[in-house]
């Protein structure tokens, strides 16, 4: 609420109301609206000051809030998610997850976001034509139709008929992916098989129609509808206002469906009550000409797919009870071959790792391992797999959808029986004690994070579960597009965590500039990729080779310590690309136990002294015998888990006074220390406090307070430390005002 009242936009903050189990708190918004807005409303319909609804949810700050507007919104703009007209109007104010931009952004960065999204709808730059026209967002629909757009163009029907397309679908839960198959004319009824492996999810699988509407040609060229309308279809009712408004013929359309139902019903291999084994299910895609080509696109023709689904009941199938799922277009997929590296001998091979995330670098790692003879895997991942995937990861085919069960299948290919798969979310498995033992049980050496997230980080580094497993935690990364990777492995009983050792990885950057140099780069880590129609990807841009030269030394580490015995004390391992953009040259460094600090200012912080830190003032302390002596502290800081990592000490200005009973810290170009300081690790350290040594002993003395604050007083609304060290050992205060 704080830091909502104190955003510059924010012209009101109503008091929070509960509904359900969810918290929503409505934002009054100032609005800039262009020069000619009539009667502070803009041409678009956006309103002086609007109302920004935010939905939290219990698990807050963990999960991010979910953002509507008024219900009355125009909607004739792009970038709104699917919603049921009349409700409240989602829109997406950006293109990534808002759960990773709250971990590593902040909650002001949401505000921003939605801030800048408004002003944008205000004068009318959601979308510009000269780059092309947004496609039709999906939310986030876990429908899957797998067709080439450019095809379809050419097999579509100029008088406005249905053209009705066989296709093969496989159906994990919610998971369903729809195979279609251009070419093939030949009539296709709704088929179902139930998969008779025992799975946690039922597999369905089997044929269904997939039917493709579009308005009549005119002449010799198609209609163009050049109306910007957010995706409000659920039922057959909407779907009929949706394809009137497309120009189709919706009449057509709801017969056809019909149709289809009730011949497949008839033609049902089991005739019960429900004749199938699971849901109905059709696929539908709506055809329309747009003014310009789609962005990423050289067609003007978008596609608009849905899937209706007939849930399984008891009951005879009622077309009129269907549900409406807004699907995902997918570009089919060409064949592309996947470079593949071999192991080397054997070892223990009942060593159990669990790999946590099975994207890119997690299944190519998992099959680099797999292929070494390291093959009891714990497979942990919730996501499925799309086309676009396949161009870096370690599967071959989409089936099955689910990257968990894929990748299990290649690695017990290999001949290793003993692979788990776990369909989790990886949030909740860290927070969960029966969860997490089930997945790192006695026999795991270790637990590797591949997933890159930001919310993964923080939830692995608070969770009270993870310190119970007898398994290592391990986290790998890359930056700068595959320039450099990263391995960073806890110490044993978590000490350090893996917090630690990334501020230890950017205080590194400090001592050695051409890892800052490059971790940096010329360009930013994350753009967006275009992989269908309907979606795009955030992700970082490389080649499968780039991937596959870190994952493999990734592997190579992982399986130095299989081999060897994972040592006790914590790894950080850095691998930088040489000069001709090929090799990659690795540094790997122990590091030592923090000093785990509690300060109960502030409401309570934990302060993680890094051993680097503790012996410069260890060091110092001795050089100046009893006189205080002391400096300046670099540092990050976790809002979420209220925890303060301290990586570096500044030294004392010359113009520092060292007295037997006081140190006062000089500001002899203090501030270009620190600003220099800052920008050499890449802004992640940057000044949290001081430190100051007590010979005699003693705890903060009241003139020690007194400087906390005053210098909290420069630095509103961020916690300051202050650190004292003592012959008996270190203690510290946190203040913020």
């Amino acid at each position: 609420m704080a830091a909502l009242r104190s955003h510059p936009q924010v012209h009101l903050v109503h008091e929070p109301a509960q509904i359900d189990s969810f918290i929503f708190v409505t934002a009054e918004i100032r609005v800039n609206l262009p020069s000619r807005a009539v009667d502070g409303v803009s041409a678009t319909g956006v309103r002086a000051v609007e109302e920004l609804i935010f939905r939290f949810p219990t698990t807050y700050p963990m999960e991010g809030p979910v953002l509507f507007l008024r219900k009355d919104f125009p909607t004739a703009l792009p970038h709104i998610n699917p919603h049921k007209a009349g409700n409240l109007v989602p829109p997406c104010v950006y293109q990534g997850s808002l759960n990773d931009l709250l971990h590593a952004a902040g909650f002001e960065a949401i505000v921003d976001q939605a801030v800048n999204w408004l002003e944008r709808a205000a004068s009318g730059q959601l979308m510009d034509l000269q780059q092309g026209w947004e496609p039709t967002r999906r939310g986030d629909s876990k429908v899957l139709l797998d067709f080439d757009a450019d095809a379809m163009v050419a097999t579509l029907p100029r008088n406005g008929a249905l053209a009705m397309i066989p296709a093969r679908y496989v159906q994990i839960g919610d998971d369903i992916l729809v195979r279609l198959s251009p070419g093939k004319n030949e009539r296709t009824l709704f088929t179902q098989d139930m998969h008779s492996a025992e799975q946690r999810k039922p597999l369905f699988h089997g044929d269904t129609p997939v039917l493709v509407a579009m308005a009549p040609w005119e002449g010799e060229s198609a209609r163009a509808f050049d109306l910007y309308q957010p995706d409000t279809v659920h039922d057959l009712s909407s779907l009929s206002q949706r394809v009137d408004e497309l120009g189709i013929d919706a009449k057509a359309l709801l017969s056809q469906l019909e149709s289809i139902c009730s011949q497949s019903s008839m033609m049902a291999s089991i005739p019960k009550l429900w004749p199938w084994p699971g849901d109905f299910i059709v696929g539908i895609v709506l055809a329309s000409r747009r003014p310009v080509r789609l962005i990423g696109s050289s067609r003007d023709i978008e596609f608009i797919p849905y899937l209706l689904r007939l849930p399984c009941s008891a009951a005879k199938p009622d077309i009129a009870q269907a549900q409406l799922l807004p699907a995902y277009h997918v570009h089919r997929l060409s064949p592309k071959l996947l470079a593949h590296t071999t192991g080397f001998g054997k070892a223990d091979l009942a060593q159990r790792i669990a790999i946590l995330g099975c994207g890119s670098l997690g299944s190519k790692i998992a099959l680099h391992l797999g292929r070494a003879g390291f093959g009891q895997l714990t497979l942990v991942d919730n996501e499925s797999l799309m086309p676009h995937n396949l161009a870096r990861h370690a599967a071959v085919s989409m089936d099955p959808p689910d990257k968990t069960l894929n990748l299990g299948g290649l690695i017990a290919s290999l001949g290793h029986a003993q692979v788990k798969v776990e369909s989790a979310d990886i949030i909740s498995l860290l927070e969960d004690d029966a969860k997490l033992e089930q997945v790192a049980d006695a026999s795991t050496q270790l637990i590797l994070d591949t997933t890159a997230s930001a919310q993964v980080a923080v939830a692995a580094t608070h969770s009270r579960p993870l310190a119970k497993v007898a398994g290592r935690f391990v986290r790998s990364m890359m930056y700068n597009r595959g320039a450099v990777a990263v391995v960073l492995l806890e110490g044993a009983a978590r000490q350090p965590r893996c917090d630690d050792l990334l501020a230890q990885l950017f205080r590194l950057c400090r001592i050695e500039p051409a890892l800052g140099t490059t971790i940096r780069g010329d360009a930013s880590d994350l753009a967006e990729v275009f992989v269908g129609d309907n979606c795009r990807s955030i992700t970082m841009p490389m080649s499968d080779s780039t991937i596959s030269r870190s994952a493999a030394t990734v592997a190579m580490q992982i399986e130095r310590w299989l081999l060897g015995g994972v040592p006790a004390h914590a790894v950080l391992a850095v691998g930088l690309e040489g000069r001709d953009g090929i090799g990659m040259s690795w540094r790997s460094y122990a590091v030592d136990p923090v000093a785990e600090l509690l300060a109960e200012g502030d409401g309570g912080w934990s302060v993680r002294v890094g051993a680097n830190v503790v012996e410069g003032i260890v060091r110092e302390a001795a050089q100046y015998g009893r006189l205080e002596t002391g400096g300046a502290l670099l540092g990050h800081i976790d809002h979420f888990g209220r925890t303060i990592v301290i990586a570096e000490v500044i030294d004392a200005p010359l113009d520092s006074i060292r007295e037997p009973s006081r140190f006062v810290l000089g500001t002899q170009g203090l501030q270009q220390q620190l600003l220099r300081a800052s920008n050499d690790t890449l802004g992640y350290l940057h000044y949290i406090g001081t430190w100051h040594t007590h010979p005699m002993g003693g705890s903060h003395s009241q003139m020690d307070r007194d400087t906390l604050g005053a210098i909290a007083d420069f630095a509103p609304g961020l916690p300051i430390v202050s650190l004292v060290w003592k012959p008996d050992g270190l203690i510290c205060e946190v203040a913020r005002h």
